[in-house]
């Protein structure tokens, strides 16, 4: 009774508070912009005019997916734009008007073509609720076009998260062209008490997986590890020290247990519902504060013992005097241990996510998993608080069913030549998917900055998705469905405040699903180039990421695939199915890696920089073994622009013969194209070429074989007759070639 007394006090307090804001708020809202209002008056006006040509498309029979993507989003987005140009948000509602009234134009020039020759409605082909298995890099799910005709094949997931509003919306899915939503819930919501449970939120997924269901939506399951039971933290203290995020030792066995006991009242509740797409293990994970566990300096001195066999061989390695395992301490990133530490803890991080995937599979066998790392701060820079991260994206790759990742693709740096911020993706998802070949799932999808106020192209998200796709990317859910009021909020900014990119997500969905067996075929070419991602010189050397950024760059226009390849995959001998190996500013590799690479015999070598000039614990390589590497090796300065690197590069490409037969060249110089990333495949018994500039500014190209030019037309464009010569920045051709 005294509880729920104070739970009452306590709910007044806050809706005092809430009442408060609310009203200093409404105070501090801007005068009604007239200008905008009249602007989205005319929109509200001209939909009379869409309307009633959708009326007449849909009574003739002609497939309207593409045009409901636009009716949806504006019965959705016009009433909100209203509510900012009365003076909620009058900045927001000026990038509102401008995009509600491009969508218009757009749709209703559409159905006039559609009318006028029905042929050149595209024909949609859309997932249907059913089992999604695993096969290489794709999803395959059930599919069914306009025409009514199903089959099985290749699916690509694109929709939101996370929060209350994808729920709400669930119905309104289908009319925006997306089929998958994640949602979330933790062990604090369940694990109430020591002794109480209380099955409410649980329950509210199942519904969600229920009426998904009926929509043709799946739904991907975020665990939250993170929202751990305070009376847990209360009762075991010692759980709290260290952690990172989920924010706890994970590994300690009173964590563990409470990790178990919730998963085996929840997932029971989630693994036969038709809806479930997958379960996301943790959110953004990281084990950087891993020192402060109680348990950690005895798991370090048996990894010690493991890696070293005897404390003489530890001291010959560091260069120390120890007496035993257990009196190294945990070192700093300047010191030789600190390797050893470092892969100790990604081991130790990615065994526990392999112990929560294992626990889900004893009860759902046939269920998907993975963790939602952070591909810029795990994958190109592990290191956080002079600490391990904890993350490594060949372990979780190999330990989990998926590929997945938090990723951003952000607006370009002020003068920059290019139109988006797109190395990170790139690069990230390539490294992710040459280390497990398996579907990427960004479950995180940030194509713009939380809290910005500028105004985003629905070009810059539709390149996002398009281009996440072509390097792997299977599914995917954009932060996040919920509509900001504050800059700092972290919700503020992003796609529900922008309609014109919430159109080119839905649109961009029907292409990679009308388009499947096209974008599955780019995913599936063959790279014969790999650039080696050295986890050993990340850790000390931040120099060897921009180092690797600029090689990437400078191959990235070339037409041909580019992988990664790990000192793991070179020791296994992976590195003989390359042409071609570069190796970045890698100061540190593993001696075995060294010695891999120098029993290559068909591969040819480039390196950049002081390359392979130390092992993994600061030790000068022999100079022999070095001088001979390098002797027969391309020699790069990576401290160059990569346009310059570019031209050396392409030179040694050709030599090895390992360019496609046809180029994509400047029109106007008929040299290689710069800024423009293209490649070829082989699909249905043609040749299509995906393309997608890059820069800032539009490019005129041809498509040459020898010195013959070829005719392409782009398959996005009005019954995929327009013709490639002038491609726009941030706007993806998918070209066929002419027979």
């Amino acid at each position: 009774m005294i509880k729920n007394r104070y739970s009452l006090i306590s709910m007044a307090a806050r809706l005092f508070v809430a009442l408060i804001i609310a009203a200093l708020a409404r105070a501090a809202f801007a005068e009604p912009d007239q200008a905008c209002l009249a602007e989205l008056d005319r929109v509200q006006a001209r939909m009379t005019e869409f309307n009633q040509l959708y009326d007449q498309c849909r009574q003739v029979n002609i497939p309207l997916d593409y045009p409901t993507v636009t009716k949806t989003m504006l019965e959705q987005f016009l009433p909100l734009a209203h509510q900012d140009a009365e003076g909620v948000d009058t900045n927001r509602a000026h990038f509102e008007a401008r995009d509600l009234q491009r969508s218009l134009d757009d749709a209703i020039a559409g159905m006039k073509a559609f009318l006028q020759n029905p042929s050149l409605a595209p024909d949609a082909r859309r997932f249907v609720t059913g089992p999604i298995e695993v096969n290489g890099l794709s999803f395959i799910g059930n599919r069914v076009d306009h025409q009514g005709r199903h089959d099985r094949g290749p699916v690509f997931f694109c929709g939101y998260g996370h929060f209350d509003q994808v729920r709400t919306d669930v119905p309104k899915w289908p009319g925006y062209g997306v089929n998958i939503i994640q949602i979330e819930l933790g062990p604090s919501g369940t694990l109430v008490g020591e002794n109480e449970v209380s099955l409410k939120e649980a329950e509210a997924v199942v519904k969600v997986l229920d009426e998904a269901a009926n929509y043709n939506v799946t739904v991907n399951i975020l665990l939250s590890p993170h929202y751990f039971p305070g009376w847990a933290l209360a009762k075991w203290p010692e759980v709290a020290p260290g952690g990172g995020n989920p924010g706890y030792c994970v590994d300690s066995p009173h964590a563990k247990v409470i990790m178990e006991k919730f998963l085996r009242i929840v997932i029971p509740m989630f693994k036969n519902k038709k809806a479930l797409h997958s379960f996301c293990l943790s959110n953004e994970p990281n084990f950087s504060r891993s020192q402060d566990c109680v348990n950690t300096k005895e798991l370090w001195a048996r990894y010690l013992a493991s890696a070293h066999g005897t404390v003489a061989a530890l001291n010959a390695c560091y260069g120390s005097h120890h007496a035993a395992f257990a009196d190294v301490p945990i070192p700093g990133m300047d010191q030789p241990e600190f390797y050893d530490y470092s892969i100790f803890n990604e081991q130790r991080f990615a065994a526990w996510h392999k112990w929560m995937g294992d626990v889900i599979h004893s009860m759902a066998p046939k269920a998907l998993v993975h963790a939602k790392i952070q591909l810029e701060m795990a994958v190109l820079s592990r290191w956080y608080h002079k600490s391990s991260w904890g993350v490594d994206p060949e372990l979780f790759g190999q330990e989990l069913d998926l590929n997945g990742n938090d990723d951003m693709v952000l607006e370009p740096e002020p003068r920059s030549e290019w139109a988006l911020g797109w190395q990170l993706q790139n690069m990230g998802y390539d490294i992710q998917r040459s280390m497990a070949f398996k579907p990427i799932f960004n479950s995180e999808n940030h194509p713009t900055l939380d809290g910005y106020r500028g105004y985003v192209a629905p070009e810059h998200f539709r390149t996002t998705l398009w281009q996440g796709a072509i390097h792997g990317q299977g599914a995917t859910t954009i932060w996040v469905w919920e509509r900001g009021s504050n800059p700092s909020d972290g919700i503020y900014g992003n796609v529900m405040d922008r309609p014109g990119c919430t159109q080119a997500v839905g649109v961009t969905c029907l292409d990679l699903n009308r388009f499947a067996e096209e974008v599955t075929a780019l995913q599936k070419v063959k790279a014969p180039v790999a650039i080696v991602y050295s986890g050993t010189s990340i850790k000390p050397d931040r120099r060897y990421r921009r180092s690797m950024e600029t090689l990437y760059t400078a191959l990235n226009f070339s037409g041909i695939k580019l992988d990664f390849i790990s000192e793991r995959q070179l020791i296994a001998g992976k590195g003989r199915d390359c042409k071609l190996i570069v190796v970045p500013d890698a100061t540190q590799i593993l001696p075995q890696a060294m010695d891999a690479l120098g029993r290559l015999r068909r591969s040819r070598l480039a390196i950049a920089g002081d390359g392979l000039a130390k092992d993994c614990y600061g030790k000068e390589t022999p100079a022999s073994q070095l001088d001979k590497l390098r002797l027969g090796a391309l020699i790069l300065d990576a401290r160059l622009p990569a346009k310059k690197i570019q031209t050396d590069l392409r030179r040694e490409l050709d030599k090895i013969r390992a360019l496609p037969p046809m180029q994509v060249v400047d029109a106007a110089t008929g040299k290689a194209i710069w800024g423009v990333e293209w490649l070829p495949a082989r699909v249905k018994g043609r040749t299509v070429i995906n393309a997608v500039n890059l820069l800032n500014k539009p490019v005129d190209v041809r498509i040459l074989r020898g010195n013959r030019m070829l005719t392409a037309t782009n398959l996005f464009s009005l019954g995929g007759r327009e013709p490639v010569e002038t491609l726009q920045p941030m706007t993806p051709v998918l070209a066929t070639l002419g027979r």
